[in-house]
C-alpha cells in the first residue's frame, strides 16, 4: 500500500508555525489537520463521508511535528505551492507559473508562452530526503539536456544552462531577466539560479535544491561570507548546513557534477513530472525581441513582443471549460484567433471546484447534473483518485513525449477530439501554419493536398491513428491492442498499466520510443551513405533484391556508452508492430556497420523468429516507413537466448544514454507502385493518384477522389483558396532535371543513342560520329553555398567557388559543376576577425558558421571532419586580446590528404549563427550549421569530407581541353 502523504500547512493562526520542523503538534492542531485531511479527502470525492478514511489518513500520517527541513525552504512561497512527503521524498506541487513576470526581454524566442502545468499528485516533482552520495559524480555539461537538474524552492523546474541543442542558453538570448524561458510544451522554467529569490529569503537559505537532493545556495555561504574552495561538482561540504551546492553568475551557473546518485535516462534525470502542452512546439521568430508581460484580467495574459520595429502581440486565456483561446496580433500582417483543447483532465489555471459536464450542473466535479449532454464531473474537478493519474515520480519510467502526430492531434489537427483528422481539420491546420510562416496560402494547401493524399491509404477523406502515426513518422507508441492478455505484465509498481489520456483509450506499457526524436539528445546521430533520412531505402536492401542489411555510421555518442543496441520496426496500418532487425552487445568502440553485417555484435531475431536481417517486403500500395533506432547503452543488456524486440526494449531500461533514429521507406515492388499508364486503369478499381514525394504532381492528379463515407465535401473544395483548385508545387525545392536540348543534326530514338546528335526527347545524348559523349546540364549537380563570412570550396583538388565577398553584407554563392565520384570535398572558412586581436570590427568577439547543399542530397552535418588553426581572443579576454595561430597542412584541400584526426564538426542551430537574408532565399533544406568546436573563438576552420557513390560511372567521355593547374590555391 502506498505511504501516505501529509500535507505541509501553513496556518497563520498557530504559534511558531512559520518554520515547519519546529512546530509541535498538540491537540487543537491535531483537529485542524484532521480537518484539513477531510476537506481535501471530500473535494476528491466529490461529496462528504464519514470521519473514518480522515481518521485513518492521520493516523499512518508522518508526525506533523517532524516535517522534514528541506520543506521549510518551500514555505516562504505557499500557497502557490504545496509540499507533502513520506519517508523518502519531499513532494513539491505547483502549477508552473511563478509570481514574478516571465520572457520580457528575450531576444531569441520560439514563439511559445507560459502555460499552466498540473504539477500535482502523481506529477509532483520530487527530491530525496536522505541523498545518496554517488561513487562516480555524473557530469551536467552535455548531459541531462532535456528535463530539469533542480527545483526551485518557488516550484519552477530549473533545466540544465544548456539548451537540448547543447548551446548555454542565457548566453544566445534565449532567457528573460530572471533566468527563465518556455518550453516546447508551453512550460516556463529557469536555465540558470534563480538568485532573485534572494529578495524574499535572504542569502540564508537555498534557492533550489538539485533532484539528488543538495540544496544550492547564492554567491555567498548562508551566513554572507565568501564561498570557500568547491569541488568538481561545485560544491562543498560544511559542519552545519552539510553538503550543498553554490549558483555562479557564469559558466557552470548550477551544479557542474551530480555529488548524489541520480539516474540518467533518455537524457533526463529519471523520474520527474511531464509538462502537458497543448498546441505544437513552434519555431524560432527571427527578429523578435518580448518586450512586456502582462495579466489584463484573471487567467488572462498579454505577451508583447517587436519583430523589427513592428509592434506585435500575443493574448491567451485559460478556461474553466478546458480551452484555450489565443488571440495573436502579427501587427501590419493583420490579427486572427485559435482555441486549443485541453485534452489530459483540468487546464491547470482553471478552478479546482468546476461544474458538470457542458450541459449539466455536477458539484465539485461530481456527476454532471440536468442537461441533455451532462455527463461526469466537469474539466474543473480534481483528479479523482481513481481516474488511473499519470504515474508518480518513481512509480514507473518517464513516458517520453508524444510523436509529433500524437501532439498534433492533441492540440492542432483534431480539432474535436474525436481520435481522426479529416480533410477539413488537416486543410484548416496547414492555413493557419501559412499565416505563422508567411508562406503563400495556394502553396500551403497545395502542399497539404499532397501530404494528406499520401496518408489517407483508404482513401475515406479522414486520417485514423495508423495513418497518423506513419505521417508522424511511421512508429506510434506501444499500444497493447495485439497482446494477449496473459503476455500482459502483472499490475504494480512499475509495471502498472497506464492509459493514454484521451487519445485511444487502449491501455499501454511503456517503453523507450526509437522514432522521436531524430536523435534524442540533439548530438547523437545514425547515418547511412545509402540512403538519408525519410527517403527509398535502394531496392539492394529489400526483399525485391538481395535482401541484406544496409551500411550504418553514427557519430556523437555519448560519454560513458559501453556499447549499443539496434533495432528495425515498421508499424503497420492496423496497428500491428513487426521489427527486421535487432542487434545488441555491439561494442562501445564502434562507429559503423558495414553493408550485410552479420560479424558486429550478436544478432537477434526479427517478428518471423529468423536470426538476422529480414529485409523489408512491403505488401499492398504505398509507401511504408521503417525505423533503423541506434541505442547508446552505459552498460551490456541481460537477455536469456536469442532475443527478439520486446526482450531488446525490456532489456535496455534504465541503460539508455542517447538514440538515434533512421526512418527509410519501401514501396512494393521496390519502387514507388506501378500505375498504369494515364487513362489506363487496372480492372475494377480506380487508379490511384501518385504522390511525387520529391518531384511536382503529375498534373493528371489533380483529379479528385470520390467523396467519402458521411458526405465529405471533395479534397479539391476543402484544399482550394478562395474556391481555385489547389495550385501543383514541389514538396522540396529539389529543382527538376533540365529538359534535353533540341534535337539537332542528327535523330534521336530517346535512349541516348543516334549518330551525330544530342538524343531525342528523353536522352542524354549518344556519342556522336567520333564516339564522343558531351555531358549535358542534367549530368550537373547544383550547389548553395553560405559562410559567415567568407569560404573557399575545392572539389576533387580543384578550387570551384570562392565567396566574392569578404565581410558583411552576406551572400549566397550559387553553382553548377560537373561530379565525378567518389567526390572529396574541402572548404576553408574564416570568420571576419583581426589577426593579431580575434576580435570583429575592433571591439567585439564575433562567430562563424558555414553550411551547404548539393542538388545530389550532400548536405553539410557532424559527420564532416572539422579543425581550427586561428583562435582568438583567448578565453574571451577582449580587454587584452591574445589569439593562437596553428600552421595550415601543405595540401589540406587534395583527396589523398588524412583528415583521420581531426575531430567532427559541431552542428549549430539556425537561431544560434543567425543567418542574414540571401540565405532564406536559397534551397538549404536539410543542411546543417557547422562549424569547429568553438563558434565565437575559432576563427579560420576546415572542413573535410568524401562522398562515395557505390556503382556511379560517368556517362562522359570527354576530357577539358582547358588549363586550370594555375588557379590559386592558397
Amino acid at each position: 500500500m502506498k505511504p501516505h502523504l501529509l500535507f505541509l500547512v501553513i496556518i497563520a493562526a498557530v504559534p511558531g508555525a512559520a518554520v515547519a520542523h519546529s512546530w509541535k503538534a498538540t491537540d487543537a492542531d491535531k483537529e485542524v489537520l484532521r480537518a484539513h485531511i477531510l476537506a481535501d479527502w471530500e473535494r476528491d470525492h466529490g461529496t462528504k463521508q464519514s470521519a473514518t478514511p480522515q481518521l485513518a489518513a492521520y493516523k499512518d500520517a508522518v508526525n506533523v511535528g517532524k516535517a522534514p527541513a528541506q520543506a521549510a525552504h518551500f514555505t516562504p512561497f505557499a500557497p502557490k505551492i504545496e509540499v507533502k512527503w513520506d519517508n523518502d521524498f519531499l513532494y513539491i506541487e505547483s502549477n508552473g507559473i511563478p509570481s514574478h513576470p516571465m520572457m520580457a526581454g528575450i531576444t531569441a524566442w520560439q514563439q511559445q508562452v507560459p502555460l499552466p502545468q498540473s504539477y500535482t499528485g502523481e506529477n509532483s516533482w520530487r527530491i530525496p530526503l536522505k541523498p545518496v552520495v554517488a561513487k562516480t559524480p555524473q557530469v551536467v555539461e552535455n548531459h541531462f539536456l532535456r528535463g530539469a537538474i533542480a527545483i526551485a524552492v518557488n516550484g519552477i523546474p530549473i533545466f540544465n544552462p544548456q539548451n537540448n541543442r547543447g548551446e548555454v542558453s542565457y548566453e544566445i538570448g534565449e532567457l528573460d531577466k530572471w533566468g527563465g524561458h518556455s518550453g516546447r510544451a508551453d512550460d516556463y522554467h529557469y536555465h540558470i539560479a534563480p538568485l532573485h529569490l534572494q529578495e524574499k529569503l535572504g542569502k540564508g537559505m537555498p534557492v533550489a535544491y538539485a533532484l539528488d537532493g543538495y540544496p544550492i545556495y547564492g554567491l555567498t555561504e548562508p551566513d554572507g561570507s565568501p564561498v570557500g574552495q568547491l569541488d568538481e561538482c561545485h560544491g562543498h561540504d560544511d559542519a552545519k548546513i552539510g553538503y550543498h551546492y553554490h549558483a555562479s553568475t557564469k559558466r557552470p551557473y548550477l551544479q557542474s557534477a551530480f555529488h548524489g546518485e541520480v539516474v540518467e535516462a533518455e537524457g533526463q534525470v529519471d523520474p520527474q513530472p511531464r509538462a502537458m502542452g497543448v498546441r505544437e512546439a513552434l519555431t524560432a521568430l527571427r527578429g523578435a525581441k518580448i518586450t512586456d508581460y502582462d495579466t489584463p484580467a484573471p487567467n488572462t495574459t498579454k505577451l508583447s513582443y517587436e519583430v523589427n520595429g513592428d509592434k506585435r502581440s500575443v493574448t491567451y486565456a485559460v478556461n474553466n471549460d478546458g480551452t484555450y483561446t489565443f488571440e495573436f496580433d502579427d501587427g501590419s500582417e493583420g490579427k486572427r484567433k485559435e482555441t486549443y483543447t485541453q485534452r489530459r483532465g483540468p487546464p491547470p489555471g482553471a478552478q479546482r471546484e468546476g461544474k458538470g459536464g457542458p450541459e449539466g450542473k455536477g458539484k465539485k466535479g461530481g456527476k454532471g447534473g440536468k442537461g441533455d449532454k451532462g455527463g461526469k464531473g466537469g474539466p474543473g474537478g480534481r483528479p479523482r483518485p481513481d481516474d488511473n493519474p499519470p504515474p508518480r515520480p518513481g512509480d514507473d519510467e518517464r513516458r517520453p513525449p508524444p510523436p509529433p502526430s500524437q501532439a498534433g492531434i492533441d492540440g492542432i489537427l483534431d480539432v474535436n477530439g474525436d481520435g481522426v483528422v479529416t480533410a477539413q481539420e488537416f486543410a484548416d491546420n496547414a492555413k493557419s501554419n501559412a499565416m505563422k510562416k508567411g508562406v503563400a496560402l495556394a502553396e500551403a494547401l497545395a502542399k497539404a493536398r499532397q501530404q494528406f493524399d499520401a496518408f489517407d491509404h483508404n482513401r475515406d477523406g479522414q486520417l485514423d491513428r495508423p495513418e497518423l502515426d506513419e505521417l508522424g513518422g511511421g512508429a506510434p507508441r506501444e499500444v497493447a491492442t495485439n497482446r494477449r492478455e496473459e503476455e500482459r505484465p502483472p499490475q504494480g509498481r512499475g509495471e502498472e498499466m497506464k492509459r493514454d489520456g484521451d487519445r485511444a483509450g487502449k491501455g499501454q506499457t511503456f517503453v523507450p520510443q526509437p522514432d522521436q526524436p531524430r536523435s534524442s539528445d540533439g548530438k547523437f546521430t545514425l547515418n547511412s551513405p545509402v540512403v538519408e533520412d525519410l527517403q527509398a531505402l535502394p531496392v539492394e536492401f529489400t526483399g525485391d533484391g538481395d535482401g541484406i542489411s544496409p551500411p550504418l555510421q553514427w557519430t556523437g555518442a555519448p560519454a560513458g556508452t559501453k556499447g549499443y543496441a539496434l533495432i528495425m520496426d515498421h508499424v503497420t496500418p492496423d496497428g500491428d508492430r513487426k521489427w527486421y532487425w535487432t542487434i545488441y552487445d555491439i561494442p562501445g568502440n564502434t562507429a559503423s556497420l558495414p553493408k550485410n553485417s552479420k560479424e558486429t555484435g550478436k544478432l537477434g531475431t526479427g517478428f518471423k523468429g529468423e536470426i538476422g536481417y529480414e529485409p523489408p517486403h512491403s505488401k499492398g500500395p504505398g509507401a511504408k516507413t521503417y525505423v533503423i533506432t541506434l541505442y547508446a547503452l552505459s552498460a551490456p543488456i541481460q537477455v536469456a537466448g536469442t532475443p527478439g524486440r520486446e526482450e531488446l526494449v525490456a532489456g535496455m531500461k534504465g541503460k539508455v544514454l542517447a538514440n538515434s533514429s533512421l526512418r527509410v521507406v519501401h514501396s512494393s515492388g521496390g519502387s514507388a507502385e506501378r500505375q498504369p499508364p494515364r487513362g489506363e486503369e487496372k480492372q475494377g478499381e480506380r487508379r490511384r493518384p501518385e504522390v511525387a514525394v520529391n518531384d511536382r504532381r503529375p498534373p493528371s492528379d489533380n483529379a479528385a477522389p470520390p467523396p467519402a463515407p458521411g458526405g465529405l465535401r471533395p479534397l479539391d473544395n476543402i484544399f482550394a483558396n478562395n474556391n481555385q483548385g489547389a495550385v501543383e508545387v514541389a514538396q522540396n525545392n529539389a529543382r527538376p532535371p533540365e529538359p534535353p536540348p533540341p534535337g539537332g543534326g542528327g535523330k534521336g530514338d530517346g535512349k541516348g543513342k543516334g549518330k551525330g546528335g544530342k538524343g531525342g526527347p528523353g536522352g542524354k545524348g549518344g556519342p556522336d560520329s567520333k564516339g564522343l559523349i558531351k555531358p549535358q546540364m542534367s549530368d550537373t549537380v547544383h550547389i548553395n553555398v553560405y559562410a559567415d563570412n567568407w569560404f573557399s570550396l575545392f572539389i576533387n583538388g580543384e578550387l570551384v567557388a570562392t565567396d566574392s565577398i569578404k565581410f558583411t553584407p552576406h551572400n549566397v554563392v550559387s553553382l553548377d559543376i560537373l561530379p565525378e565520384y567518389p567526390m572529396t570535398i574541402a572548404v576553408i572558412a574564416k570568420d571576419n576577425a583581426d589577426w593579431n586581436t580575434g576580435m570583429e570590427y575592433g571591439d567585439h568577439i564575433g562567430d562563424g558558421g558555414f553550411t551547404i547543399k548539393f542538388s545530389d542530397g550532400t548536405v553539410s552535418n557532424a559527420t564532416w571532419k572539422a579543425k581550427s588553426f586561428f583562435k582568438g581572443p583567448l578565453n574571451h579576454d577582449s580587454a587584452n586580446p591574445k589569439v593562437e595561430h596553428t600552421p595550415i597542412p601543405e595540401g589540406w584541400w587534395k583527396p589523398g590528404f588524412d583528415d583521420s584526426s581531426w575531430k567532427n564538426a559541431t552542428e549549430y542551430t539556425e537561431e544560434r549563427v543567425n543567418p542574414k537574408e540571401p540565405y532564406y532565399n536559397a534551397d538549404f533544406q536539410g543542411a546543417k550549421w557547422i562549424w569547429s568546436e568553438d563558434l565565437d573563438l575559432d576563427n579560420t576552420v576546415i572542413f573535410r569530407t568524401k562522398i562515395e557513390k557505390p556503382g556511379w560511372t560517368k556517362r562522359w567521355n570527354t576530357k577539358p581541353d582547358i588549363d586550370i593547374s594555375g588557379a590559386p590555391f592558397k
